[in-house]
């Protein structure tokens, strides 16, 4: 049995940067790219304090840091946007509300009751701003017909696409 050596963070970076095929793509001034990083945890969630959760903070704190700084020193056109385990989720906990600002988050219907609504900064449901439907099983349009039926609520005026995954 074979496994596949994913990339790491750093060398999506370095690839971004550096690939003479890759980075011009990043490094249009007319077009932003963006990236949904869809973090995850083995154990327990990214909020419970314990050691491998602090572990898992530290090192996308390192990622975000590390993203910041390139976007802002040099000519990259790139977003990041938060997904999975590090998603500001009500399921997360309130650590991450506020962190790895100014990045917004993907919104999956469950994750917060008011986020749909809401773009409060102080309980982090501005973060919310790509509607992130799961397709469901024998209904895979449940949830787009549900928010079709309330025009989409806040997801409508977003600039950013819906996205839909499959469980």
């Amino acid at each position: 049995v074979s496994s596949r050596q994913y990339n790491t963070s750093d060398s999506l970076l370095k690839m971004i940067e550096n690939d003479p095929i890759v980075s011009p793509y990043f490094r249009n001034p007319d077009k932003k790219m963006h990236i949904a990083m869809c973090f995850k945890i083995d154990h327990g969630s990214p909020c419970d304090g314990s050691p491998s959760s602090n572990a898992w903070l530290s090192l996308v704190d390192d990622f975000f840091y590390q993203a910041q700084n390139m976007t802002k020193n040099q000519t990259i056109n790139l977003e990041f946007i938060l997904d999975g385990s590090g998603a500001p989720t009500t399921s997360s906990g309130s650590c991450l509300s506020q962190r790895w600002r100014p990045w917004v988050s993907t919104f999956i219907p469950g994750d917060s009751t008011t986020a749909p609504i809401d773009n409060n900064s102080i309980n982090g449901d501005d973060r919310f701003q790509v509607f992130n439907p799961s397709e469901i099983v024998g209904d895979p349009a449940l949830y787009i017909n549900m928010y079709a039926a309330e025009d989409y609520l806040k997801f409508a005026l977003a600039k950013y696409p819906y996205l839909i995954w499959e469980p």
